[in-house]
C-alpha cells in the first residue's frame, strides 16, 4: 500500500506539465486562394474562419446574427471524385454553430508544396490543395 500515494503523486506529477492557463493551442497557417486572397487560419480552431486581406462584407450581406467571414472548406467534386481545400465567404451564426457558404464565393487554396495545403491529408498536385 505504500507505494499507492507514490503512484498517485507520479501521476499527478505526470499530469502537470498537460495544464496550461485554458487556452486552445494554434496551428497558424497562411494561404492564398486561386482569387489571389490572402488569408491566414487556424487549423486548430473548429470554425474554421480565416483571416483575409478582403472582407468577406464585400462579397455578401449576411442576415441580422450572422457576421460575414472567409471559411475553409472541403469541395468535393462528384466527376473527379476528388476533394479540394477553398477558401469561401459566408455567413456564420456563432451563437447555433452553423455557417453558410455562398458558393459563387469558393476559390481554390493554392500551393507550391503540400505544407501550403493547412491539412495534412491534402497534397499539393498542380497548384491546387487536394484529398483523393
Amino acid at each position: 500500500m505504500k507505494s499507492r500515494p507514490l503512484f498517485l503523486f507520479a501521476l499527478v506529477i505526470g499530469l502537470a506539465p498537460g495544464c496550461d492557463d485554458g487556452s486552445a493551442p494554434t496551428e497558424i497557417h497562411s494561404y492564398v486562394d486561386s482569387t489571389g486572397r490572402s488569408c491566414t487560419v487556424d487549423a486548430n480552431d473548429i470554425t474554421s474562419v480565416a483571416t483575409c486581406d478582403v472582407s468577406a462584407s464585400t462579397i455578401l450581406t449576411c442576415a441580422t446574427g450572422t457576421e460575414a467571414v472567409f471559411v475553409t472548406n472541403p469541395a468535393y467534386d462528384t466527376m473527379t471524385h476528388v476533394w479540394s481545400l477553398q477558401s469561401c465567404a459566408g455567413c456564420i451564426d456563432r451563437t447555433n454553430h452553423r455557417t453558410n457558404i455562398e458558393a459563387t464565393s469558393c476559390a481554390n487554396i493554392t500551393c507550391v508544396n503540400a505544407s501550403d495545403c493547412i491539412e495534412s491529408s491534402y497534397m499539393c498536385v498542380a497548384g491546387v490543395c487536394q484529398h483523393m
